[in-house]
C-alpha cells in the first residue's frame, strides 16, 4: 500500500453500516500518514456534512499530532483543488495557441518551466486583485522600458484567455464544477509538454452510498494519478 509503489492498487470495501468500514479508511490513512509524512497529496473524499467528523475521527489517534499531505474533501472541493493543481498545464496550452500574439514569450511558449514561472505570476496578480485589463493598461504606458511593457502585454494576454476559458467552461452554472475540473484533467492528460500532471499518493472514499454521472467522469480521470484508490460503500 505504500505511496512510493507504481503500481496502483484499487479495491471496493462493501459492508452495512456499522461494519467498521470507516474505521479501516481511516487506519490505512494513519498509516500511511505515520510512515511517510511527507510526499504527494492524499485525499480522502466525504461527503460534505461528515468532513469535519472524519478529521476529528482521524485525529483521535494519540500518535498522529497533525498532517500536512492529506486534505479531507467534498466532490465539489476535490474540483476546486483539481482545478488549482491543473493551472500551470491550462496555462500552458493557452501559451502554444496565443503564441503569434506574445511580443516577448512568442518563441519560447514550449520552453519547460515558462508556464510555471507565468502561472506563479497571475496568481499572484490574482491574490491582489489586479485585473487582465488594467496589466495590459500598463503595459502602454510610457514611463515604463520597452521590455518591461512587452512583457506586461504577455502575461495580460495569458490571464486574459485564462478568465475567458474559465468563464466558457462554467457557463454561469455552479453545477458545472465538477465537469470544468473534468475538462481540466483531460487538458492536462493531453498536454504534450514536459509539465508533470500532478500526481497522488491517495485517494479514499467513504460514505456515498450512489455516484452521479458527474461524479464518476470525474473519478475516472483522476484514478489513475492515485497510487492508492480505497472505496468504503456502504
Amino acid at each position: 500500500m505504500s505511496g512510493q509503489n507504481k503500481k496502483r492498487s484499487v479495491q471496493l470495501l462493501i459492508g452495512p453500516a456499522g461494519s467498521g468500514k470507516t474505521h479501516a479508511c481511516l487506519e490505512e490513512i494513519r498509516t500511511e500518514l505515520k510512515e511517510r509524512p511527507q510526499g504527494s497529496p492524499l485525499l480522502l473524499l466525504a461527503p460534505k456534512q461528515a468532513t469535519f467528523q472524519m478529521e476529528h475521527a482521524l485525529l483521535q489517534d494519540p500518535d498522529l499530532h497533525g498532517y500536512t499531505r492529506l486534505q479531507i474533501l467534498s466532490f465539489d472541493r476535490l474540483a476546486e483543488f483539481i482545478l488549482s493543481e491543473c493551472q500551470t498545464s491550462i496555462k500552458s496550452i493557452l501559451l502554444n495557441q496565443i503564441k503569434e500574439r506574445l511580443r516577448i514569450f512568442h518563441a519560447s511558449t514550449k520552453l519547460p518551466g515558462l508556464a510555471q514561472e507565468l502561472s506563479q505570476v497571475i496568481r499572484e496578480f490574482q491574490q491582489s486583485r489586479v485585473s487582465p485589463q488594467k496589466i495590459l493598461d500598463l503595459s502602454s504606458s510610457d514611463k515604463l522600458p520597452a521590455r518591461a511593457r512587452h512583457k506586461l502585454h504577455d502575461i495580460g494576454i495569458l490571464f486574459q484567455e485564462y478568465q475567458s476559458w474559465i468563464q466558457l467552461k462554467k457557463l454561469h452554472d455552479p453545477d458545472h464544477l465538477l465537469d470544468l475540473a473534468s475538462d481540466a484533467l483531460r487538458s492536462s492528460r493531453e498536454l504534450n509538454t514536459n509539465i508533470p500532471v500532478f500526481q497522488l499518493g491517495g485517494l479514499w472514499m467513504d460514505g456515498f452510498a450512489s455516484l452521479t454521472p458527474q461524479e464518476l467522469n470525474l473519478l475516472t480521470l483522476l484514478a489513475p494519478l492515485s497510487n492508492i484508490l480505497r472505496r468504503f460503500v456502504p
